[in-house]
């Protein structure tokens, strides 16, 4: 069956280039979702690249191009990318669209793995805060928010804190 899609006499650098140089941003989305599912995050973040090059003002290509920076350790963009989509959310859709919260949830992680957990509580409270406004305390997103912002106060030595959250999670 295998034999029947893949032509063993390809060349794959050859196919690989073309795909990059495509204005086919189908195709290379398909790519990309292949190979996020892979686990081949390099490749990922060439793929977002190109789409990024295709359209700039597409929130979901930055968004997967920032989180695909993020697994290649590359912070300091990753965390300059998820900050314009969540300033481009906030305007287009508010401050308290689920999507924006997202993209909050994105930030804070990004500043949790840059070891700037000030920034990432801050910023998880008030994500929290929304989430409980307008999902209410139980709802499993709300509790992830709950979870995120118990990290952020573990990695600070709030210990207290956090494991009081931790609970509120647990007991949800």
């Amino acid at each position: 069956m295998l034999e029947t899609c893949i032509d063993p006499e390809a060349d794959l650098q050859a196919m690989l280039w073309g795909m990059l140089t495509s204005e086919d941003k189908d195709l290379i989305h398909k790519m990309y979702t292949l190979v996020d599912e892979m686990g081949d995050y390099n490749l990922c973040k060439i793929l977002c690249r190109r789409l990024c090059e295709l359209d700039s003002d597409d929130l979901t290509n930055k968004s997967n191009l920032a989180n695909a920076l993020l697994d290649n350790c590359k912070y300091a963009e990753a965390e300059r990318l998820f900050r314009q989509c969540l300033e481009a959310k906030k305007t287009s859709l508010g401050k308290t669209h689920p999507n924006t919260l997202s993209s909050m949830d994105s930030l804070v992680t990004v500043f949790n793995y840059q070891g700037k957990y000030a920034e990432a509580e801050m910023l998880s409270r008030q994500c929290l805060e929304a989430r409980k406004t307008s999902l209410g305390e139980t709802h499993p997103t709300t509790l992830i928010s709950i979870g995120n912002l118990a990290g952020a106060l573990d990695s600070q030595g709030k210990y207290a804190e956090a494991e009081m959250l931790y609970r509120r999670c647990l007991e949800a």
